[in-house]
């Protein structure tokens, strides 16, 4: 799971800039071996590389990010947010920036202030669908419905239907609000992109019997499935309704 947390946050390097300092190019050397670590799992080794760019270059908000994006995979939640907050205060013009703070703020479920990073990240680069994703999420934490499909709909058309995350959340804001057909729709959109996508399962299996009522054979088939993708709630559903 951490393995796919970072690839989700990318990192911006200093790769196209002209370097002709040793000083800089020192404190980038040590900036792209700290990626290296990171992309082996090795976040502590990480944190002293950067540190060590930093050192020489404490302007380097590159490596400031990556020691951010570490202590958030390391959940040092605290540490992640003033690290974040460090790096945007040395440059503001940074998506990525934003976009990995507000999910700092996201995991500490302070979710009005992941929205505005979220929105500052959008304003930055409104091109990358995570980011509306991600705002969806915190909005539906925060009791926004509204502001979170609309988010979630941008999502869908700037991911070109490809993320099962976008159809999976979006279908549980629309149990929510009672609109069952259109979540078996989003559910079966979720599925078509992952055969093995056991929450999908469920949420469908729950949609499909908010629409019949009482679970039948074919409410029970998905939850069979569900559960033998690993889904508990599965279980408990098959032993209440299925037996």
């Amino acid at each position: 799971m951490k393995k796919l947390i970072y690839k989700a946050l990318t990192f911006f390097s200093l790769t196209g800039v002209a370097l002709t300092s040793c000083q800089s190019t020192s404190s980038e050397d040590y900036t792209q071996q700290a990626k290296a670590k990171m992309d082996l799992g090795k976040y502590r080794e990480a944190i002293s590389l950067t540190d060590e760019a930093l050192k020489i270059d404490a302007n380097n908000h590159d490596a400031m990010n990556v020691k951010g994006v570490a202590y958030f995979l390391l959940d040092e939640n605290s540490k992640a947010l003033n690290t974040f907050t460090e790096a945007i205060d040395l440059d503001s013009t940074q998506y990525k920036y934003y976009y990995n703070r507000g999910n700092v703020q996201r995991k500490l479920s302070n979710h009005k202030a992941a929205i505005e990073d979220y929105r500052s990240a959008i304003t930055i680069d409104n091109s990358q669908y995570e980011a509306f994703l991600n705002k969806a999420l915190a909005e539906v934490a925060d009791g926004d419905a509204n502001e979170a499909m609309e988010d979630f709909n941008k999502a869908e058309e700037l991911s070109n239907g490809k993320d099962k995350l976008v159809f999976l959340h979006r279908a549980r804001l629309k149990m929510v609000k009672l609109d069952f057909n259109n979540a078996v729709a989003d559910l079966e959109k979720a599925i078509a992109l992952d055969k093995e996508y056991g929450e999908a399962y469920y949420y469908l299996a729950l949609s499909k019997s908010g629409l019949k009522g009482d679970p039948d054979e074919e409410i029970c088939s998905l939850l069979r499935k569900a559960n033998n993708l690993g889904v508990n709630e599965a279980a408990d559903a098959l032993a209440k309704y299925c037996q």
